[in-house]
């Protein structure tokens, strides 16, 4: 598929003064002269490998696990929810030994609404609710969100705490933000609570139609954005909700449109506007502490999107990307695929993955787009900055019901290939550390690797 180039056109608005100081695998004889074979083929493929001494990768447990299954990963364990056999019910699995440490039923849970951990609590939304808006088109737009979010305690299963018309935008170390719905599903409130005890710190209304972005200073939110379609843009702290700054600023008028659309994303000291028609888009950044205009990107090609990439901003487009000066919005690299960040800690490098049959993420870095070691191949399903590496996953195309694991180092861009795992067409993998999950047919298995 061809895709268009992004022409990217004049910064304006640069401030004068210039810029500022800124259970097991099935062990066959002939089974495993075919995976020796395989893994020979990928140790060749993956550019700049390093083959291991003996084989890393170790089965450690498996339970059958279906499509409309959901599992996360968090403080050692696995956390299954399962909707496909009998009631609805949530089970705490050691993720070493896979025993059963807890279950619970999740009552009027639906499948479709994710859950998060944070802080040894698991928030899970729960009695769904279902907003359809008509787009005047013939057609609905239908969203569908939690009227209710219970708090539970990873290590016991205890519940913690359960409050009704809210749902968790974001959480911090100790807090999670809630927002109340009101008419037609649109936030009405905002609240945040201790996520241990749900008890309340700040509480307050929000006007009608406002949307609503979170700063994030590295994992720790800082600051609330509050939008209302007619452009009032208003900066909350987020320890006190106290308002810092309030301003309208010129914004496209909010239209239940996906070819004429306005919204916010941050960056350190930044707050971001992508505007999108079916044409053209452009991303202005303000100070966020001021709400003055900094600078203005304008594209020829929709969806262009403004995100925090360490000391730049990246303005990422269809599979490729431009990297700017935070202060000036001056281009300083270019980039195809897509940037991601958070795997390092500081964000000085960040991994760059390109979209397609087969990813190739690269470690890259984020000040000068500079690439690190060589090029990886498959898509990143475990990371953690205490592990030093990301884990990859790249389906075969000698086998397709296998998927070669490599250990991508996060510091020197180097790959190591581990062995291969079963895979099915339509699985997917999850790890956390050392351990890594994956669906296989009807199966969950979970893995150790070196």
């Amino acid at each position: 598929m061809t895709m268009a180039m992004i022409e990217l056109g004049d910064v304006s608005g640069e401030p004068a003064g210039g810029a500022e100081q800124a259970p097991e695998f099935r062990h066959g004889t002939a089974r495993r002269m075919v995976l020796a074979a395989l893994a020979a083929v990928c140790a060749v493929a993956l550019g700049g490998s390093a083959r291991p001494t003996a084989p890393l990768i170790r089965t450690l447990w498996s339970i059958p696990f279906s499509e409309i299954d959901i599992m996360t990963m968090t403080d050692g364990l696995v956390l299954v929810q399962t909707y496909s056999d009998g009631p609805p019910t949530l089970t705490a699995y050691d993720a070493v030994t896979g025993r059963a440490r807890w279950n619970r039923p999740l009552g009027d849970q639906a499948p479709q609404v994710d859950s998060f951990v944070r802080g040894g609590v698991l928030l899970m939304l729960g009695e769904q609710e279902v907003i359809e808006t008509d787009l005047g088109n013939g057609s609905l737009n239908v969203e569908t969100f939690g009227g209710t979010i219970t708090a539970v305690d990873t290590a016991t299963g205890a519940e913690l705490w359960r409050q009704s018309a809210g749902y968790h935008l974001t959480a911090g170390p100790d807090t999670v933000l809630l927002a109340g719905r009101g008419r037609r599903g649109a936030p009405s409130t905002l609240r945040l609570v201790r996520t241990r005890d749900g008890g309340s710190l700040w509480e307050r209304p929000l006007p009608e139609g406002a949307e609503l972005s979170v700063q994030l200073d590295e994992d720790r939110p800082v600051r609330v954005v509050t939008s209302t379609p007619d452009g009032l843009v208003t900066v909350l702290d987020y320890d006190d909700g106290v308002p810092t700054v309030s301003r309208r600023l010129p914004r496209a008028a909010q239209e239940v449109d996906a070819n004429n659309s306005s919204s916010f994303s941050t960056a350190p000291g930044l707050l971001m506007e992508s505007r999108t028609t079916a044409a053209t888009s452009a991303v202005t950044a303000y100070r966020i502490d001021t709400l003055e205009r900094l600078w203005s990107v304008t594209a020829t090609t929709p969806n262009l999107w403004g995100q925090e990439c360490g000391p730049v901003v990246c303005l990422v487009g269809e599979n490729q990307f431009r990297a700017v000066d935070p202060i000036t919005g001056r281009e300083r690299w270019q980039g195809t695929g897509y940037p991601f960040i958070g795997m390092v800690p500081g964000n000085e490098l960040i991994v760059v993955t390109e979209s397609g049959a087969e990813a190739r993420p690269v470690l890259t870095e984020a000040a000068t787009g500079r690439p690190v070691g060589q090029p990886g191949r498959g898509w990143v399903s475990s990371r953690g900055s205490t592990t030093g590496f990301a884990v990859l996953i790249n389906p075969l195309a000698e086998d397709v019901t296998q998927a070669a694991v490599s250990r991508f180092d996060l510091t020197t861009g180097r790959s190591t290939l581990l062995g291969t795992i079963d895979l099915g067409s339509n699985s997917q993998c999850v790890g956390t550390g050392t351990i890594l999950a994956c669906q296989n047919a009807d199966r969950l298995v979970v893995n150790e690797i070196g």
